[in-house]
C-alpha cells in the first residue's frame, strides 16, 4: 500500500468522525460536506487500489458496488439526521411545556397570596390608629384561650400611644394570627412578650415566646401558604401567611428566628406615619 493510499485512509477516517460530530451541530450542511470528503477519499483510494492491483471483477462492477455502498451510507446518515431533528424538536416542546407549567404555578400562587389580604370595608379609608391600643385589645380578646394554655402575655411599649396610618381591622387580624400561633405551638406554660418601639421612620414590633420553638431549617418556611411544620397542630396553615400579606401591604417586612427549646421570635418592621405627638 502506497503512502498516498495510507493518507487517504487516514483522511477518510478523520472525515467520518467529523461527520458524526456534525450531527450535533445546529447546521446540517456541515455533516454533508464532511460526508462528501469522506466518500471522495474512499473513492480515490479504491481507484488507486484498482490501478495498482489486479481486479477480481471488472471496473464497472467495482464502481457500481462503491456507488451502492455510498448510497447506503448516505441513507443511514439522513435517517440519523431526521431522528436527531425530531428528538431536538421533542425536547424543545417539553421545555416549553415545563416553562408554561411553572409560569402557571407562579401565577396561581400569586393569586392565592393576594387573596390572603383581608379586604377593607366598603368606602373605608386608611386611618391613624394606636398600635399599642390594638395590641392590648387583641390580648384581651385572646386572654381566656391563653389562660387555658398557661401562657402569660406581656406588652412593653417604648412609646404609648404609638400611631400608625393603617387599617385597624387588618392590624387586629395581624396580631390575632401571631398571638394565636404562639398559644397553639407553645406546648407548655410560658410567656409571650410583645415589644413595640420606633427607630427612625419605622415601627418595630417583636413578639417573642419561650415555647418549644422550631429548627433553623423549618423556621424560614413558617410564612408560606399552608405550611405546617413538624410541630404541627390542627389548623389551615393560613395565619402567618396572612400576617405576612398584611405587613407587606404596608411596605413592611416580617421574619422569624427560632431554635428548638428556645422559643419563637416574630420580628416586624413597618414604615411609620406619625399621627400625633410622642412622649419620649
Amino acid at each position: 500500500m502506497s503512502i498516498l493510499q495510507k493518507l487517504l485512509l487516514l483522511f477518510s477516517g478523520i472525515f467520518y468522525v467529523l461527520v458524526i460530530i456534525g450531527f450535533f451541530l445546529p447546521t446540517s450542511w456541515v455533516s454533508l460536506v464532511f460526508f462528501i470528503l469522506h466518500s471522495g477519499s474512499l473513492l480515490y483510494f479504491t481507484y488507486l487500489s484498482q490501478k495498482n492491483q489486479p481486479a477480481s471483477f471488472s471496473q464497472g462492477e467495482e464502481l457500481t458496488q462503491n456507488i451502492a455502498f455510498l448510497r447506503h451510507e448516505l441513507q443511514i446518515l439522513s435517517e440519523k439526521n431526521r431522528e436527531l431533528t425530531a428528538s431536538n424538536q421533542n425536547l424543545s416542546l417539553q421545555l416549553l411545556q415545563k416553562k408554561e407549567e411553572a409560569a402557571s404555578g407562579n401565577c396561581d400562587l400569586q393569586i392565592k397570596e393576594a387573596a390572603l389580604l383581608p379586604p377593607l370595608p366598603e368606602n373605608a379609608v386608611e386611618e391613624t390608629i394606636d398600635v399599642v391600643a390594638i395590641v392590648r385589645e387583641t390580648i384581651k380578646e385572646l386572654q381566656t384561650f391563653a389562660d387555658s394554655a398557661g401562657l402569660i402575655m406581656q406588652i412593653s411599649a417604648a412609646v404609648d400611644p404609638l400611631y400608625l396610618k393603617a387599617s385597624s381591622s387588618r392590624m387586629r387580624i395581624l396580631f390575632q394570627n401571631i398571638i394565636d400561633n404562639s398559644i397553639k405551638y407553645m406546648k407548655r406554660s410560658g410567656t409571650l412578650v410583645i415589644t413595640l418601639s420606633i427607630v427612625g421612620d419605622d415601627i418595630f414590633i417583636v413578639l417573642k415566646d419561650n415555647g418549644k420553638g422550631l429548627s433553623s431549617e423549618e423556621t424560614p418556611h413558617i410564612f408560606e401558604l399552608n405550611y405546617q411544620g413538624s410541630n404541627r397542630i390542627s389548623g389551615n396553615g393560613l395565619g402567618l401567611a396572612q400576617a405576612k400579606a398584611i405587613v407587606e401591604a404596608y411596605g413592611g417586612t416580617i421574619y422569624a428566628k427560632s431554635s428548638p427549646e428556645l422559643g419563637m421570635g416574630i420580628y416586624i418592621q413597618i414604615p411609620l406615619t406619625k399621627g400625633g405627638n410622642y412622649d419620649e
